[in-house]
């Protein structure tokens, strides 16, 4: 789940935005942490959310196809991210193939904007419990303080992952081994 609002566009030096560094970390993540026949969807927001990619098994060509999606998505508009996490947790192909416990990464660089009375429901979350669903949330230059994400991770056994701006290389890629740790669940939808 990608946040692709207007302030993404923000930048944080050598000639990166924050959705650049957005797309790093789910590059990374699907070139080296995604087994093929993961199941993998790309939710991208700003206002509204978009199903950009249909959640499907994932091999190399799949992987092509995200990165190609990937690429497209442009910053603007505003930040309201709970549909963007329903619509991931509520996906009927994501439901209908669900065998194990799942991840959600979500990378975002700040709070709702668009509706302050926006929250995930009771259900939602319900739905992420049953499903074994964890969500990961990366927080680029921000700390998220929303009450109903903080509900979900007590839930599920949610981690938040902070990265600032402006790390270089080296530490930024000690932060993405951290959050992709944080991904990786067993069948029990436990961390391992």
């Amino acid at each position: 789940v990608l946040d692709r609002s207007g302030s993404m566009s923000d930048d944080v030096g050598n000639s990166m935005t924050r959705l650049d560094k957005a797309k790093q970390i789910i590059e990374n993540y699907l070139k080296n942490e995604v087994p093929d026949g993961t199941l993998v969807g790309l939710v991208a927001f700003d206002d509204e959310p978009s199903l950009i990619s249909p959640f499907q098994p994932v091999n190399d060509a799949y992987k092509a196809t995200l990165r190609d999606d990937l690429d497209k998505i442009t910053a603007d508009g505003g930040t309201c991210f709970h549909p963007a996490i329903e619509m991931a947790i509520t996906n009927k192909d994501l439901i209908n193939n669900v065998t194990e416990a799942g991840t959600i990464l979500f990378v975002t660089d700040g709070e709702n904007n668009n509706s302050p009375d926006c929250k995930l429901t009771d259900v939602i979350i319900g739905s992420a419990v049953t499903l074994k669903t964890r969500l990961v949330k990366t927080e680029i230059g921000v700390d998220v303080q929303d009450e109903s994400i903080k509900e979900l991770f007590s839930q599920t056994g949610g981690e938040t992952v902070s990265i600032d701006s402006n790390l270089d290389v080296k530490k930024f890629q000690g932060v993405l081994d951290r959050v992709f740790q944080l991904c990786k669940c067993d069948e029990e939808g436990l961390q391992y």
